[in-house]
């Protein structure tokens, strides 16, 4: 509560979330409380999760969303402003940083022709 309060003062329009550490239900909870869209990968209560929230003035309209089922990254493909957006948010694991990263770079080529906007805790 205290963080999409402290969000509604900054007036982000995107924000990129790391170590959510929210299961489904909780964040279906947050996505009932931010005005706006969000996209998020879960784990457990314990570790892991991120998330994307966009702001409700954003016109973003998602075309497709892509999950890790170990919740460390989110994609959310879309458009916004007549641009075809990846949003790619991660939370990388601190071991086999290589095999990770060559998934996701897998997933990731796998959309050409959007414009490519990353953010997350790379753990480097």
């Amino acid at each position: 509560k205290k963080l999409l309060i402290y969000l509604g003062k900054t007036r982000a329009d995107i924000v990129f979330l790391q170590e959510t550490h929210l299961n489904n239900t909780e964040h279906a909870k947050l996505q009932r409380e931010w005005v706006g869209q969000i996209g998020f990968s879960s784990f457990n209560t314990r570790q892991r999760g991120v998330a994307i929230l966009i702001r409700k003035t954003v016109p973003f309209q998602i075309h497709k969303t892509v999950q890790d089922p170990e919740g460390r990254y989110i994609l959310m493909m879309g458009e916004v402003w007549g641009r075809q957006v990846l949003l790619c948010n991660v939370y990388a694991p601190n071991t086999h940083t290589h095999s990770f990263f060559s998934q996701l770079m897998g997933k990731v080529l796998g959309y050409p022709g959007y414009d490519l906007i990353v953010a997350g805790d790379f753990i480097f």
